[in-house]
């Protein structure tokens, strides 16, 4: 019985997690459409939530997530490396792996291509190819482990 205790709480453990990091996709997943449209309009990125025609990042929120910010640094649409990026804060009340981390939607875009949307860091690293300005910036969240993530951002 305690085997199977051993075995059965960390896998449901890591179901819990996963299930909150679906909510948070789900909440930035929203704010896809508003960001390409204004991208398709404008050819740059919005500068912020408000830019882009959002709500406050604390009016996008969840049961398990306190915000979603879209969040760029350049609003090029191919500014060497800089990363635009839904930021998704957790609740300190979220599964322990995930309280008060961020997980990222990342917008990829070069020249004429449509928008690539990845949520794994390490897919963030560089629509330019700069990969070190955008992992220093990445990696200054503290951004919710790979594991957790859904499958499609693995």
């Amino acid at each position: 019985m305690g085997i199977l205790a051993a075995i059965a709480i960390p896998q449901y453990q890591n179901y819990v997690a996963r299930a909150q990091v679906a909510e948070g996709l789900s909440l930035a997943s929203g704010g896809k459409t508003a960001v390409a449209e204004y991208f398709n309009t404008n050819g740059t990125f919005p500068a912020d939530n408000t830019e882009a025609g959002l709500s406050d990042p604390e009016d996008i929120s969840g049961k398990y997530v306190s915000s979603v910010e879209w969040t760029t640094n350049s609003t090029s649409p191919h500014p060497n490396g800089m990363p635009k990026y839904f930021k998704v804060t957790f609740r300190s009340d979220a599964h322990s792996f995930l309280s008060d981390n961020d997980f990222v939607l990342c917008a990829n875009q070069t020249g004429e291509s449509p928008i690539q949307w990845k949520c794994s860091p390490a897919d963030c690293m560089g629509d330019a190819g700069v990969a070190g300005a955008v992992a220093g910036l990445v990696v200054s969240l503290n951004v919710v482990d790979a594991e957790y993530l859904p499958s499609s951002c693995q």
